[in-house]
């Protein structure tokens, strides 16, 4: 028996699928001609504006190899995405927004496109969950993201492509400057200029500018609530990362009244945002002039307690003084304290209280708001044997009810490396009843 066969593909309908797979492999092929290569710095910076701003951050370089077919006014569509959310959106383009860059790829071309060519600031879509960062600081967090491009014509159409289209990197923000000179708490001369230097900002193809601000410091104040509150002496933005103050800046003299002055640096991009943790600010330094270092008037010690004229039942008080105006330069004081009785009786109390960080913070308080209370020294203690604790002295036993004591001290403060003395008046008190 003879066994014939019919080929599917000859037939009529074989025929048409055959054509159609045909014209659709072809497209497929036409659409691979063009051959994508996306470069993408890493680390970039963090700063949406020097990505708007800085052409060599991103580059996208399209190779048509097709030397029949050419492409009219394409775009080049993107996303960055957070690796480390899921790869969230962070932004995208506004792929229907007209300001968004088109170009032409001829036959047989390769055409170029750099990262001002596609990161365009009036057709980029940040995500809601990253909007406030972006509007606040200019910048999108510390990270791990990847950034991806599509071309597409003008229909929106996606253009099959081969290649690298998507390239991860990664965002550091940098470290705000560093103070270095003049050294914190020191002493600074006013004949010769000084020099206020820190250590730059580093952002890649791009410079950091830099706003100096030197504020007066007045009594009872600490070095950031100058900051915070006074009106600057001098503010002044520049690209290096020292000035040297002249005597063609405003002079110190300017706030006679100031027992200092405190000075900040923050780090800036082109657009006065800033580029660095800590909204870009530095620590917060301060200074004490010659003159003002020098005088023992910048420092007064005055009795707290007990009040004059006090009668103070059962036991012995502590007394208390208290040292005007409160500074982080202060490092030492080196106190006497002196009480005699109606009954002929005398004692003294002497003590070193070091405090290598400032009143406040080697007392336990870090604080700012804590300065005040650092002011108020307990001065009828002493050591014990082995110098870890602190006690009344072994007098204050010895005092008796219905004796009139009269009590002083006196002290020499180490501020900036100079020494200041000051001293109480005295004042009296009473102890319990006969």
């Amino acid at each position: 028996m003879e066994v014939r066969t019919r080929s599917y593909f000859g037939s009529a309908p074989g025929r048409w699928i055959l054509f159609i797979a045909s014209v659709a492999l072809l497209a497929v092929q036409a659409d691979a001609q063009l051959t994508v290569t996306l470069n993408v710095r890493s680390p970039m910076p963090s700063q949406i504006s020097t990505w708007q701003n800085d052409p060599t951050l991103v580059q996208l370089i399209i190779v048509n190899s097709a030397a029949g077919t050419s492409y009219k006014n394409i775009r080049a569509s993107f996303v960055v995405q957070d690796a480390s959310k899921n790869n969230a959106v962070v932004m995208q383009s506004k792929d229907s927004d007209p300001s968004m860059p088109v170009f032409d790829i001829g036959a047989g071309a390769t055409v170029t496109r750099f990262g001002t060519d596609i990161v365009n600031g009036n057709n980029v879509n940040i995500n809601s969950s990253y909007q406030n960062t972006a509007t606040n600081t200019n910048s999108i967090p510390e990270g791990n993201y990847e950034f991806c491009v599509t071309l597409i014509d003008q229909n929106n159409t996606a253009i099959g492509t081969t290649g690298q289209v998507c390239m991860p990197f990664v965002v550091i923000i940098p470290d705000p400057p560093t103070l270095t000179s003049p050294a914190d708490q020191s002493v600074v001369s006013t004949v010769a200029p000084t020099t206020f230097a820190w250590t730059p900002v580093m952002l890649g193809t791009t410079q950091a500018s830099y706003k100096l601000t030197i504020v007066p410091i007045f009594q009872n104040q600490t070095s950031h609530d100058a900051v915070q509150s006074n009106n600057p002496l001098m503010q002044k933005t520049v690209t290096i990362s020292s000035y040297v103050y002249t005597q063609s800046d405003p002079p110190f003299s300017f706030y006679p009244s100031a027992t200092g002055f405190a000075w900040q640096v923050q780090a800036l991009d082109q657009q006065n945002l800033p580029v660095a943790k800590n909204e870009g600010k530095s620590e917060i330094f301060s200074f004490t002039l010659q003159s003002q270092s020098s005088s023992s008037s910048q420092l007064t010690l005055e009795q707290y307690y007990p009040f004059d004229g006090d009668t103070i039942p059962w036991i012995p008080p502590h007394m208390i003084v208290k040292f005007s105006p409160y500074s982080d330069s202060i490092t030492q004081m080196d106190y006497t304290l002196n009480i005699s009785g109606s009954d002929n009786s005398s004692n003294s109390s002497h003590r070193v209280l070091s405090w290598p960080q400032g009143p406040r913070k080697s007392q336990g308080w870090p604080d700012p708001a804590d300065s005040d209370r650092a002011r108020y020294i307990i001065a009828d203690l002493d050591f014990s044997g082995n110098n870890s604790t602190v006690v009344l002295p072994s007098w204050a036993s010895t005092m008796k009810r219905g004796v009139k004591y009269t009590w002083s001290v006196s002290a020499s403060f180490t501020r900036a490396g100079q020494t200041i003395t000051a001293n109480t008046g005295s004042r009296s008190f009473t102890l319990g009843t006969t």
